[in-house]
């Protein structure tokens, strides 16, 4: 009985090995580009720097003024961040747990080549569950951010009467469209004097701003009082 060759099934170990290899590299590679490529052409294709200081001088920040931003990305908030001064407070809020540790590594480029010493508190949350109280701050910026919708009514909840709400988008041809959607869906939430803005161009788009207020609730004084008259009495209700 003739005894049929055996023939394994198995791979080549020198031919895995090389291939575990190209997977570490590419993988190596991904890493790369993920925490310094990717960012570094977005600099670039928008101007972001640029982007950040217009925002700083659209959202008119104050001295003493409590400030918010959700949706920390790269640590660009390092020049604006100073205009609130010793005595206010800007605290930088993001989902993504990297952004502390990536902050760091660029913050100490961004105090030396600006000359900027403000150290913004860093916090890690979800934008759409706000851990902060009602009506704590005077300003909430959001920069080109993309989380769910949920995140414009904490934005209401947290800001104090009058304070406001800015939002920024980088438009590809500058072309407003996610921006005006911004703009609706913040008045159908009841925020005030809702403006929309052109900002700092890029190489292929625009940044556009929408600026919204927290309306200011009134209290109603004794001559503004409404009188309601009982039928049956006659006296005040």
């Amino acid at each position: 009985m003739e005894i049929p060759e055996f023939k394994s099934t198995q791979e080549d170990p020198e031919r895995v090995i090389e291939k575990n290899r190209l997977r570490t590299a590419l993988e190596y590679l991904a890493k790369i580009w993920d925490e310094y490529g990717w960012p570094i052409l977005g600099f670039l294709e928008t101007i972001r720097p640029l982007h950040a200081w217009a925002l700083g001088k659209f959202s008119k920040l104050e001295e003493g003024e409590k400030v918010l931003e959700i949706g920390s990305g790269y640590p660009l908030y390092n020049l604006y961040a100073d205009r609130v001064g010793e005595r206010g407070a800007f605290i930088s809020l993001d989902i993504n747990k990297n952004i502390q540790a990536r902050s760091k590594k660029l913050l100490f480029w961004f105090q030396r080549l600006f000359g900027n010493d403000t150290k913004p508190r860093l916090l890690t949350g979800d934008a759409s569950a706000l851990p902060f109280t009602e009506s704590t701050f005077d300003a909430l910026i959001a920069s080109n951010f993309t989380g769910d919708e949920s995140w414009m009514d904490e934005a209401l909840r947290v800001l104090k009467p009058g304070g406001r709400l800015i939002t920024s988008w980088f438009e590809l041809g500058g072309i407003p469209l996610v921006t005006s959607f911004d703009k609706h869906k913040l008045q159908r939430r009841g925020f005030t004097s809702v403006k929309q803005s052109m900002g700092a161009p890029g190489i292929v788009g625009i940044n556009w701003y929408v600026e919204a207020i927290k309306p200011i609730e009134q209290e109603t004084t004794d001559d503004q009082r409404v009188v309601r008259i009982d039928d049956n009495t006659g006296g005040e209700i």
